[in-house]
């Protein structure tokens, strides 16, 4: 029989034993929480891809990009087809609240990565077409003061959304420079400043080799207008069916037909002012040819032996000083205006 009285407590199997018994209500409740948080967390998932939606449809309708409503509606649909595939996940597969729930924190915590990298990206694009407005400041610039900008190059990645209409701006700066210095050289090669004077006119030859040279150098000059206002047609075209947020491509436009509206103006006033100079000498040198053996030239001066003649010429001189007078203050003119612009642009920094 067994001696009862030396049995030791502590061997005693069922007192040594940690038994972790929880109530069934307790653990329904446990469930029943995890639940409603994973529905806590789905909802605040998907309000945060309605939000990021609705930024990018407002960022995508400013960029004018297609289909814009169509991808938003998309970007909604997705989302509650990816929150009901989870739910189902959790529910019915694994049928597990706590697989749910860690399903919703990681689709909670994909939709605020979304969100961020979202923000991020709206920054960088604000910061880059912070740039590239100043860069466009700072182009229309250098073209003003005809400066070389022809190796200049540019990426969207640091001009945002205005690089395109950089690279057209560089590209009409450059050849609008060619342009200028072309003509320049052309009409000093020609020797244009010498055609007037006396020594240049001493018999009929030389008047010739003059005339010449003025029917060259308003060819040239012809030539020139019509490059230049294919140059200005070409820019607005090219701006016009550029890809381009509205708002940037209205005031580009706005504001170069403006200025062109004004200067291109003066240009063709000028270049009327110039033919009308070498009109006016070509006459003059007409007159000169009919006049051999009327004149004399010494000491660089020219000397008509009557004074009928002397004021024919006199006359023809004096309307080619007023219209040489005229081209002068279409010039300062111009210069003014291209002044003002300038200022007009330093003031947008």
């Amino acid at each position: 029989m067994s001696n009862f009285t030396d049995y030791n407590d502590d061997n005693n199997f069922y007192e040594n034993q940690d038994y972790d018994f929880e109530p069934y209500e307790t653990k329904k409740k446990k469930k029943g929480v995890l639940f409603i948080l994973s529905i806590v967390f789905f909802a605040l998932g998907f309000l945060i891809s309605c939000l990021n939606t609705f930024i990018n449809h407002l960022r995508n309708t400013r960029l004018e990009l297609p289909n814009t409503m169509s991808f938003s509606l998309g970007l909604i649909f997705g989302s509650i087809v990816i929150i009901t595939i989870l739910f189902l996940l959790g529910t019915k597969v694994f049928k597990k609240n706590g697989i749910l729930f860690a399903f919703s924190i990681i689709f909670f915590l994909g939709s605020s990565g979304i969100i961020v990298s979202t923000f991020k990206t709206i920054g960088d694009e604000y910061l880059a077409n912070k740039a590239g407005e100043e860069k466009l400041i700072s182009l229309c610039n250098s073209i003003a003061n005809e400066q070389d900008i022809s190796g200049e190059s540019y990426e969207k990645s640091q001009y945002g959304e205005l690089t395109p209409l950089l690279n057209v701006i560089r590209d009409y700066g450059t050849k609008y420079r060619s342009l200028s210095n072309d003509i320049n050289e052309n009409i000093s090669s020609i020797g244009i400043d010498n055609i007037l004077k006396p020594n240049s006119l001493g018999n009929s030859e030389q008047i010739k080799t003059s005339k010449k040279k003025l029917e060259d150098t308003v060819k040239i000059i012809d030539k020139t207008e019509a490059e230049c206002n294919d140059l200005i047609a070409n820019l607005d075209k090219s701006v016009s069916n550029m890809e381009l947020p509205q708002k940037y491509k209205t005031d580009f436009l706005n504001g170069f037909r403006k200025s062109q509206l004004k200067d291109g103006k003066n240009l063709t006033e000028l270049f009327k002012v110039q033919k009308e100079i070498f009109s006016k000498a070509n006459s003059f040198l007409d007159f000169l040819l009919s006049s051999q053996g009327k004149y004399v030239i010494k000491d660089n001066k020219m000397l008509f032996y009557t004074n009928a003649d002397l004021d024919k010429a006199s006359v023809f001189i004096k309307d080619i000083k007023n219209l040489a007078q005229k081209e002068t203050e279409i010039q300062d003119k111009m210069t003014k205006s291209k002044n003002k612009g300038l200022d007009d642009l330093n003031k947008l920094k």
